[in-house]
Parts: C-alpha cells; sequence; structure tokens
C-alpha cells in the first residue's frame, strides 16, 4: 500500500492492485496502470471513512437541528457588505428557531469573498448553522475549502452519484471527511437541476444515501417547483435511510404540500427581492404556513 497525493495535498491510501489488461501489480497510483497504461473503471483507495455509509444519517441530521422539518435560507448576494446585511437580519430567526440556518453561495461572488464571509460570520455569530455551496466549483476546491474553513454543511449540486455498484467519486469525498476530521452535514445534489443523469434513475436514488446526509433534490430550474412525482418517487426510495431536502421553487403557497414528502427547505427566490435581499416577512410566512 502507499500514499499517493491527487492533486493539491489531497492524499489517499492506495492498496495494491492487479490492471484487468496486463495483471500487473500497482499501488502508485488509484486508477492508472503504470505499465500498460490502462485505465481502471475503478478508483483502488482505501475509504477511511466506510462506517459513513452505514451511519445513521437521520439521527445524525436531527441531533443537529432538533427538528425534523427544516427551513434554511440561501443567500445569493452581490459582495461581502451585502452578506453581511442579510446573515445580521436573519440571525434574530435563527435564535427564535424559525430558520435552521442559511446556506452561503457563491452564485454572485468570487471564491474569495465566500472565505471571507464564512470567517466574518463564524466570528460574529459562533452558534449560527452556515453551510456553503460553492456553486462551479471542482470537488477540490470544495474538499480543500473543507478543510481549511470547516462550515457546518456544505451543499454539491453534483454529488457524482451513478447508477454503478461501486461509486469512484463519493468514495473519495466521503474519504476526505475522515481525514479532514470534518463532521458537518453533506447535502448531496440527486436529481438536480441542470445535471444530466444517465443509467437507472432508482438504482441512482438508491446509491444515494449511502455517501450524504441529505439528499438533497430540486425542481427543473431555479424557482421552479419540484414535480410531485418525481419528489414522491424520491421520498419512497430513501426515506427510510435518510432526510430529503428540496432546493428549488418552495413557497407559502407550496411548502406544507411538499412537506408531505421533504424534511429541509433550502429557500432562496421566494423569500428575497429582485436585488437578493432576504424579506424577513415572507421567512416567518413560510415558517407559518409550514408548522399551522
Amino acid at each position: 500500500m502507499s500514499k499517493f497525493n491527487i492533486i493539491n495535498d489531497i492524499w489517499i491510501d492506495i492498496p495494491d492492485w492487479k490492471c484487468c489488461e496486463c495483471s500487473s501489480i500497482n499501488n502508485k497510483h488509484y486508477y492508472y496502470c503504470n505499465v500498460c497504461k490502462t485505465e481502471n473503471d475503478k478508483f483502488n483507495l482505501i475509504n477511511c471513512n466506510n462506517e459513513y455509509k452505514i451511519e445513521n444519517k437521520k439521527e445524525k441530521v436531527m441531533k443537529v437541528f432538533n427538528n425534523s422539518k427544516i427551513i434554511t435560507i440561501t443567500l445569493s448576494c452581490y459582495n461581502f457588505e451585502h452578506f453581511q446585511k442579510n446573515i445580521t437580519n436573519l440571525y434574530p430567526l435563527f435564535e427564535k428557531k424559525i430558520i435552521g440556518g442559511i446556506w452561503i453561495t457563491s452564485s454572485n461572488n468570487n471564491y474569495d469573498v465566500i472565505c471571507d464571509i464564512i470567517i466574518w460570520v463564524k466570528e460574529m455569530y459562533p452558534t449560527f448553522w452556515v453551510g456553503v455551496n460553492l456553486i462551479g466549483e471542482n470537488i477540490i476546491t470544495v474538499l480543500k475549502f473543507i478543510n481549511k474553513y470547516k462550515p457546518d454543511g456544505i451543499w454539491n449540486d453534483n454529488s457524482y452519484i451513478t447508477d454503478k455498484d461501486y461509486q469512484n467519486i463519493p468514495e473519495l469525498i466521503i474519504d476526505q471527511f475522515k481525514r479532514y476530521n470534518w463532521n458537518g452535514l453533506y447535502f448531496g445534489g440527486t436529481l438536480f437541476k441542470y445535471i444530466t443523469y444517465e443509467g437507472d434513475i432508482n438504482k441512482i436514488l438508491e446509491n444515494s444515501y449511502k455517501y450524504m446526509d441529505v439528499v438533497t433534490t430540486s425542481g427543473d430550474g431555479t424557482g421552479i417547483e419540484i414535480n410531485d412525482e418525481k419528489l414522491i418517487n424520491v421520498y419512497n426510495l430513501v426515506e427510510k435511510k435518510s432526510l430529503i431536502a428540496v432546493a428549488s421553487g418552495i413557497s407559502s403557497s407550496n411548502i406544507k404540500k411538499i412537506s408531505k414528502y421533504c424534511n429541509i427547505f433550502l429557500v432562496g427566490t421566494s423569500v428575497t427581492d429582485k436585488d437578493y435581499n432576504v424579506i424577513v416577512d415572507k421567512v416567518v410566512e413560510l415558517y407559518y404556513e409550514l408548522y399551522y
């Protein structure tokens, strides 16, 4: 067995593995045969976090939020000061348990702004549950961010789940959680907007809950309500093992209906104005529609 640096200090342990073409024993690379140059379909790595796949994810998430129905607010702000303003307005709602936390997204900002704002919010509001979605960044960048900033949650639109028996990148992702001693919540995009999925959709869903804390799905686009049939299918296949989050098209007019098949609501456009300022009254209205 050897250790291999994939790229930029992402380390894995590589077991000895036999090439399917030339039968050579390899341990210098996790999928590339050094002798005949064949690429293996399966990543060969020793996953330090194998136990993650059999954890009780529902129990884990419930311990964090202390509720089975949670509203979280997605922030798509223009700059550092814009984030500060919205976060300051939302923190009292977190204290009153109207929301479970917030998501800082990079949809309107570069990577450096996201790094700066998570440092600020953790200094100003250390109890605030803060997740991050680094939209468009590659998985190596996301993993390095987790290691450095330790967000309370990470949300990947693309969790790389397939219908195969072995999950290459998902195995790598949860391996790094253990190596970084990160105990946050992983929201993995599954049948998510703008992502192309091939193969057996039901098998993709059945594979998903092993590799994420919350199976996170959406409608067909930003602000678009999820199709009832799709949501019910997700619910039927993963509900026994995982909580379910929906990340688009949630409003006060449909949250009650969606809540029959969903636990966590990632809400943005329906509670913000055209300039992405959070409208506190709309967040409160959403809460009362859900619980009363």
